[in-house]
């Protein structure tokens, strides 16, 4: 496993993902690239296709999930990068946990912020390390209430869980911590 720098302004305004062992790219550009990728997307939700209707909060075809899917993973991307280039990351990502306080290694969640989604279904899953410094871990298309209830979330929180041990680890609390590190 390495850390890749997605965006990096200085020690305090950070983002960074996780290159799992034997995958090509990080995990940013893992998810941006299916969530952009149409044939992925109608592939998911085929599978999936339980679960739209309640997603949506109304009948929706595999056709109209994806589109809408493919204009919040852009505004997603968008929302990143401003929030990055504003020193806002903190307020993009929230503690996975509702109702959880703010701690170091905090397993986090990002999410679009618009008045145009009702509920967002795409997500971003990150270790905080501090107030505008995060590590993405992966991301999914959440459909469901829990990330328990479907086996590509599940997956999600195992990630969050080994990526948090693995700081811990290589002695990662801080965002000077980051600094001994070898990524790019």
């Amino acid at each position: 496993m390495e850390l890749i720098t997605i965006f990096e302004n200085d020690s305090s305004n950070r983002l960074l993902a996780v290159r799992y062992d034997g995958n090509e790219c990080d995990e940013f550009d893992r998810l941006f690239e299916e969530w952009n990728d149409v044939e992925y997307l109608y592939n998911f939700l085929e599978l999936n296709k339980e679960d739209l209707n309640d997603a949506f909060l109304r009948d929706i075809s595999i056709e109209e999930a994806a589109a809408e899917l493919l204009s919040e993973a852009d505004l997603m991307e968008e929302q990143l990068y401003h929030r990055f280039e504003n020193g806002e990351l903190n307020n993009l990502f929230v503690p996975l946990r509702n109702g959880d306080y703010i701690f170091e290694l905090q397993e986090s969640k990002g999410k679009v912020k618009t008045r145009l989604i009702s509920r967002p279904k795409i997500r971003i899953y990150a270790i905080r390390i501090a107030t505008n410094v995060f590590i993405i871990t992966g991301g999914a298309i959440k459909l469901t209430q829990t990330m328990q209830d479907r086996a590509h979330t599940q997956l999600e929180l195992k990630k969050l869980k080994q990526v948090k041990t693995w700081l811990k680890e290589n002695g990662i609390e801080f965002p000077e911590d980051l600094n001994d590190l070898q990524y790019e």
